[in-house]
């Protein structure tokens, strides 16, 4: 384990439940903000594989699906 590890394990420790829970909130928000997506390049192997009617439905339901909103919150 790094050093900037074992501090923040160490200073998180001293914290209450309530904040540490907002610390791993940050710290996984981070994570998913540099995250990188798949180049182009790496996609251009399934360009094709949709024919248009395929690729219209799918359309139409991300539209449909866009346009809910989800009572479970």
């Amino acid at each position: 384990m790094s050093l900037v590890i074992e501090q923040v394990v160490e200073q998180m420790k001293s914290l209450p439940p309530d904040l540490q829970q907002r610390v791993l909130v940050f710290v996984r928000q981070l994570v998913v903000s540099t995250q990188k997506g798949t180049p182009g390049e790496d996609l251009l192997q399934f360009a094709g594989t949709l024919d248009q009617e395929e690729a219209e439905r799918i359309q139409q339901a991300i539209e449909e699906g866009c346009e809910q909103i989800a009572d479970e919150w």
